[in-house]
């Protein structure tokens, strides 16, 4: 599986927010689907997300 995701950090403002893609590596075996790895990498930040 593969997708993008926006993540928020932080327990007060000002938060921080991540942008990032990931990968979620998964196996098929007799008891069924095993999850195997992740990773993410950052993504630059949108144009117009800065002020």
């Amino acid at each position: 599986m593969h997708g993008r995701c926006v993540v928020t950090l932080g327990k007060a403002a000002p938060f921080t927010e991540l942008h990032l893609s990931f990968l979620a590596s998964y196996r098929l075996e007799k008891s069924g689907w095993r999850f195997l790895a992740w990773q993410s990498c950052k993504l630059p930040e949108p144009a117009g997300t800065k002020p």
